[in-house]
């Protein structure tokens, strides 16, 4: 039996769009089958949800976005060395060092 949060008012719902139901009345519902950690910390963070999305995920680069989107570019950096080097991370890494105040911030995102 589904979570109570996941009850959909259409019994046709796929999961997801239940889990993104719930996350809009601002629950924090069991993934529900078919729904991947890191899929539903991605529709956390698209529903302005970055702690529910630490919550659910071990991606770095998600980890670091909802730190971003806290305000705590500290933690975001930290788990940005976990993060293998590629474009996403170096935005990342741009947008923490911009918002560290860091005189640096504009050569970071060209690197």
């Amino acid at each position: 039996m589904p979570h109570p949060s996941l009850a959909s008012p259409d019994p046709a719902a796929a999961p997801g769009e239940a889990l993104a139901q719930a996350l809009e009345r601002g629950e924090l519902p069991a993934l529900p089958p078919g729904v991947g950690p890191d899929a539903a910390a991605t529709l956390a963070l698209s529903l302005g949800r970055p702690r529910t999305a630490l919550e659910w995920t071990r991606d770095p680069l998600l980890r670091a976005a909802a730190y971003l989107r806290l305000g705590e570019h500290g933690p975001a950096r930290s788990v940005l060395d976990d993060a293998a080097p590629d474009s996403r991370r170096a935005a990342l890494l741009a947008r923490a060092a911009w918002q560290a105040g860091d005189p640096q911030a504009p050569a970071v995102a060209q690197a």
